[in-house]
């Protein structure tokens, strides 16, 4: 049994400006819009993108873009000229051959994996963007199809993507979104004992990347997932980490799990907020 107002609680004493807010939207209250949607939004640069990692006078970066944009999607903030921008800055940073990358003059600070040139990441980047814009459905028909494309030549025998298995996840939501069951349940069968392998943070991001999947949402396999990650709340309310902060991030982000798969039967009672 998860205790929803200890978690709540613990993100409220440990969480950072973001965490609190988000608890106030998760119990269907006011929340501070504006101090929101500056502090994901202030830094921004002229082109429409963000500065990776928040770094000054860093170039706009596609990964940077798409996790601005996630947030601001998860707070429903998704209207205005500094939205419309960043998604025109993605949409322009498309290459001929379908995919996305960052560019080349990043800052030193910049792990390996994320710099330009490599298939892996091209294929991260692309599923990310691609998935924002379906989520603010902000793609044109021709540079949709263009991206599935290059994801189709990087999908192997074993009906996942080349590289990260992160990439496979996102692919689900991606097919879900343009209403391709029958693709998303291949992908999905396939990660099922990856899903068994990885380490709580991933495992929740994972599990969101499959709220819009309908034929999801009583899979058994979910439901012992939520039920594993349920039973390792601490007894101050919080989930496991390395830190405070970390803690607090995990709990919100499942606390947000939670209420995005509120349809789960037997989560239904456990999730109603006052």
């Amino acid at each position: 049994m998860f205790d929803i107002t200890s978690a709540l609680n613990f993100v409220d004493r440990h969480g950072d400006f973001l965490n609190k807010e988000a608890i106030k939207k998760i119990r269907n209250k006011p929340f501070d819009m504006f101090g929101v949607a500056f502090y994901l939004l202030y830094d921004q640069n002229d082109d429409g993108g963000f500065p990776i990692f928040r770094i000054q006078n860093a170039p706009s970066s596609i990964f940077e873009t798409c996790s601005r944009l996630s947030v601001l999607i998860d707070f429903e903030l998704t209207k205005g000229l500094a939205v419309k921008n960043a998604v025109n800055f993605l949409l322009r940073k498309q290459k001929e051959e379908g995919f996305w990358e960052e560019p080349e003059n990043l800052p030193e600070e910049v792990p390996d994996w994320l710099r330009p040139g490599k298939i892996e990441t091209r294929i991260f980047e692309t599923v990310n963007v691609l998935d924002v814009l379906l989520s603010l459905n902000s793609i044109p028909q021709e540079k949709l199809k263009l991206g599935l494309a290059f994801l189709r030549k990087n999908l192997q025998d074993n009906n996942l993507l080349k590289g990260f298995v992160h990439s496979s996840f996102i692919l689900v939501s991606i097919l879900c979104k343009i209403n391709d069951d029958e693709n998303a349940l291949k992908v999905f069968h396939s990660l099922t004992n990856k899903l068994l392998e990885l380490d709580i943070d991933t495992l929740i991001w994972a599990i969101n990347c499959f709220i819009k999947c309908q034929f999801l949402r009583e899979s058994t396999v979910i439901k012992q997932l939520i039920e594993k990650i349920s039973s390792m709340q601490q007894n101050d309310g919080g989930l496991p980490g390395e830190n405070m902060k970390q803690r607090a991030n995990l709990t919100m982000d499942f606390l947000f799990l939670l209420k995005n798969w509120g349809n789960l039967k037997f989560y239904r009672k456990k999730i109603i907020m006052d």
